[in-house]
């Protein structure tokens, strides 16, 4: 009679443990077709732009290249100023397209400048495409939806949560997708020359936050990597995961764009953006 008791027992506590794992799926699987993400599958496909007709950035370098065939020209960028110089002078050199891809991209000193470089960039008539992984997109994403409408920038966020649900809960419900980050860093111009390392967007990578400073490091590269980079950055940026801006979130407009313009030119003059401001001047490397 008493192990019939506890089989009894058992049986029962086996079968609240069932109901519970059958009532929590439902549960689960409900939650994800009210709160998931909008369909990605008419993504619009995005081609490398050919650089044929010509680019000041090409016809400085190909002279380098055709003297090394098959060979790499790296030049290491430890220094923070450098590397913050680095990519103003690939945006601005750009004459077709500049590709980027972070998994931080902070809205402080050094990123609201490279944003305004990005956007002038584009009135100028490159293309920009800007990815950005949504661990912490969310933090920029009025930055984001209001470049991505200018007719020359795309933005879009890599592996994102939905806007419709807590990001804490997504770690249960959809822990696969939210668990693939994008950590790829790159910054690449016309196809033909690029800076990859470990920097992410923010000041305290670039030796502008007094307090903290990461000892992360780039490179700048042209030659066959430039090449392999663009081709990588194609692959996350067609990739089912990579979402534009504008279907996550409401669609900005010209005065969201202007606004940020704006605020852009406003910011360059503050005294203690001025370092950077005139990083680019100033550096014997750029």
């Amino acid at each position: 009679m008493k192990r019939q008791g506890i089989f009894k027992r058992i049986a029962r506590g086996l079968a609240i443990s069932i109901a519970v794992l059958v009532v929590g799926a439902a549960f689960v699987f409900v939650l994800n077709r009210v709160a998931g993400l909008p369909d990605n599958s008419d993504r619009a496909y995005s081609e490398l732009l050919r650089t044929d007709a010509g680019s000041r950035l090409g016809s400085g370098l190909e002279p380098l290249l055709a003297a090394h065939p098959g060979k790499t020209g790296l030049y290491e960028l430890p220094r923070g100023l450098d590397a913050f110089a680095a990519r103003v002078v690939l945006i601005r050199e750009a004459d077709h397209s500049i590709d980027t891809q972070y998994y931080m991209w902070h809205q402080d000193v050094v990123g609201r400048l490279l944003i305004h470089e990005l956007i002038d960039a584009a009135n100028r008539g490159v293309r920009v495409r800007l990815l950005v992984d949504d661990m912490y997109g969310s933090d920029g994403e009025d930055t984001w939806r209001a470049m991505d409408a200018h007719p020359n920038i795309e933005v879009r966020l890599f592996a994102p949560y939905s806007r419709k649900q807590p990001k804490v809960l997504q770690f249960l419900t959809r822990f696969h997708d939210v668990n693939a980050r994008m950590h790829t860093k790159t910054l690449t111009a016309d196809n033909i020359a690029t800076v990859v390392g470990g920097r992410n967007i923010g000041d305290e990578y670039f030796g502008a936050d007094t307090k903290l400073e990461f000892a992360d490091n780039d490179v700048l590269a042209i030659g066959p990597p430039a090449a392999q980079v663009a081709n990588v950055f194609n692959d996350y940026w067609n990739a089912d995961y990579s979402y534009s801006v504008s279907r996550l979130a409401s669609p900005a407009g010209p005065a969201q764009l202007s606004d940020l313009e704006n605020l852009a030119a406003s910011f360059q003059g503050r005294e203690d953006v001025a370092r950077y401001v005139n990083a680019v001047d100033n550096s014997s490397f750029a």
